[in-house]
């Protein structure tokens, strides 16, 4: 009987494991109109728990013009931790010189602290994605003072090792080069959210380990005195 106490039991925690560990993903729309600089763009930009804002778009390379498209976004929520996709279109197309541009904005998080920032492009081109605590000052907008880190990617077909963050507001600054002739249409922002790590347990003193070992001891002693007896 007992026996099958424990085996129901196992049964059930296995499926509680399983329930927790599957995750649900969600579709978020592109926006209408999807060009962030748009008059009449809507800001934020929402999917999941994260809403982007305050973008700015400027050119810095040889093309005509300087744009940046929303396209559909994913949000995954497993349980334990969440990851928005964000997928950008940087407009780069030039046939000859040298494409560029720069966006800025900002992330917050609704619910859990956003814990890691990445990126991938699947094109042509390199991105430099700086991540700030605050916002970006100087003459230019390109000075971070309190900075969270920097990723590079240079694709075609590269992902960025995440930029370990603790918080729920960033804001982020990422400039899209490349030499023609260039075609680059993709670009993706992976954000993490989770719980915040607890901190981390003391360390026992040597003293409080040799008695915790002699603890220990005693109590097998004990057991063993018992089973003699």
């Amino acid at each position: 009987m007992r026996l099958k106490r424990l085996m129901t039991c196992a049964i059930a925690g296995a499926g509680f494991a399983a329930l927790a560990g599957a995750s649900t993903v969600t579709t978020c729309p592109a926006p209408q109109p999807s060009n962030v600089m748009s008059p009449t763009f809507t800001s934020p930009y929402v999917c999941g728990p994260l809403s982007f804002g305050d973008f700015a778009v400027q050119n810095v390379g040889d093309q005509p013009f300087a744009k940046i498209n929303i396209g559909q976004s994913v949000f995954e929520d497993n349980g334990t931790t969440q990851t928005v996709t964000l997928n950008l279109n940087p407009n780069l197309d030039l046939l000859t010189g040298t494409a560029g541009v720069r966006l800025w904005y900002t992330v917050t998080s609704s619910g859990m602290p956003i814990t890691q920032i990445g990126a991938g492009m699947s094109q042509d081109g390199t991105l430099t994605k700086v991540v700030c605590n605050v916002a970006f000052s100087g003459p230019d907008g390109t000075m971070c003072s309190d900075e969270a880190g920097t990723v590079n990617v240079t694709g075609p077909a590269a992902m960025s090792t995440g930029i370990a963050v603790s918080g729920t507001t960033f804001f982020v600054m990422e400039t899209i080069t490349g030499d023609a002739p260039i075609h680059n249409t993709a670009l993706s922002q992976v954000f993490t959210m989770g719980p915040s790590l607890p901190p981390l347990a003391d360390t026992p003193e040597p003293a409080s380990v040799v008695l915790i070992g002699t603890g220990l001891v005693a109590t097998g002693l004990i057991g063993r005195r018992m089973r003699k007896a």
